[in-house]
């Protein structure tokens, strides 16, 4: 595991362009009640005051929570390219910021991250 560094980590961010967060990634999984992985974190972001009928509040807010913290874990994944593990704080729209576990990858030969998945980490 490579030595995480804020100043690289945030000139890389720039760089690259940041991140993604694909709309179904928000509407079929992450605010999806009746998903079958996804139920116990829609219960989470839906409880925060996130809604399915607004899935660009919860994507904007994990853009942010990727622009703003550093990586706790920084990998090469098994296709050539990167895992990057993101635990803190996120803000939610009913005031509260709690610990959240984001995950991106960066594909191999790919400048910007995209999210994998989110979860509570309280």
């Amino acid at each position: 595991m490579r030595k995480l560094n804020v100043r690289r980590h945030r000139r890389r961010v720039r760089r690259r362009g940041g991140c993604i967060v694909a709309t179904e990634k928000i509407t079929q999984y992450l605010l999806n009640l009746d998903h079958s992985d996804g139920a116990g974190k829609a219960k989470f972001f839906i409880g925060g005051g996130f809604s399915p009928d607004e899935p660009e509040a919860l994507a904007e807010a994990l853009k942010r929570h990727f622009r703003e913290n550093m990586p706790t874990e920084h990998k090469p994944d098994r296709f050539g390219g990167e895992r990057l593990v993101i635990d803190a704080p996120m803000g939610v729209p009913d005031g509260r910021s709690p610990m959240v576990r984001s995950v991106w990858g960066i594909d191999k030969g790919q400048a910007v991250a995209r999210l994998l998945t989110a979860h509570p980490l309280d």
